[in-house]
């Protein structure tokens, strides 16, 4: 199946609650402008949720995320944005994005990792056939990505949390966003108002965290710039998600 992905443009919608009080971008709101793209993008090509469900009983799963950020996004910006399948590495599927101004020029750039993964079993899809149906080409790759997380420095404890109700989305577990507001919640108070620089944004999702589930929220730097967050359940301490901050400045 060819489609040509890169002709087809998305407006991106932010609005004034995915802005801390100091007028910057929380992590979480990353998240949303590029999966709500995504998802609508899917869609568009029939290939979004409710179609893999219908047709195949399959949903889409985030594994990983990275973005770049190349400029400060104020909430008055006109933002429109493209995305495309990139790579397949079976189970794995890339998908590259790009996040652009009124004049067409570069924001931010990015990729993800998905999966498809089937609602009822909770299990990966690895039928080859089934990912054939998601597989519709290669395109460009716009940043090196690090699929695995490792971290070899020492992490401390910052709080613990449940999850509750609300955040369970219709796959049956913590919606990714809420993965990015567990960790600006966590985060200290320079590192909040140091978010005017942060240039890239990488997160890893690996293993569900479902209603009810106690989990610790642990921290570490892993340079001068760079602090990596992560959440593991209790009491197991098995990693349910990482995500990797980096400031430095990007251009203004």
């Amino acid at each position: 199946m060819e489609i040509n992905e890169r002709n087809m443009l998305h407006d991106i919608h932010i609005d004034i609650s995915m802005y801390n009080a100091a007028g910057e971008l929380v992590p979480s709101a990353y998240q949303r402008m590029v999966i709500n793209m995504i998802e609508e993008h899917l869609d568009s090509i029939e290939m979004g949720e409710k179609a893999f469900m219908e047709k195949h009983g399959l949903s889409w799963i985030l594994l990983y995320m990275a973005l770049e950020i190349k400029r400060h996004i104020s909430p008055t910006m006109k933002l429109t944005a493209r995305t495309w399948h990139s790579q397949t590495i079976p189970p794995y599927f890339r998908r590259d994005f790009e996040i652009l101004d009124e004049k067409g020029e570069r924001v931010c750039v990015g990729a993800t990792l998905s999966a498809l993964f089937f609602t009822e079993e909770r299990r990966l899809c690895m039928d080859r056939a089934k990912i054939a149906l998601a597989d519709i080409g290669s395109g460009e790759c716009l940043l090196d990505i690090n699929r695995r997380f490792i971290c070899k420095e020492s992490f401390e404890l910052v709080e613990e949390r449940k999850v509750r109700p609300s955040m369970i989305d219709g796959v049956g577990h913590v919606n990714n966003t809420h993965y990015g507001e567990f960790v600006y919640d966590a985060m200290t108070d320079s590192e909040r108002a140091s978010l005017g620089s942060l240039d890239r944004l990488d997160v890893w999702f690996t293993s569900e965290l479902t209603e009810g589930a106690r989990f610790q929220i642990e921290r570490a730097s892993t340079g001068e710039d760079e602090v990596v967050y992560r959440g593991s359940t209790a009491p197991d301490g098995k990693m349910s998600f990482a995500m990797k901050l980096k400031f430095g400045g990007f251009d203004k």
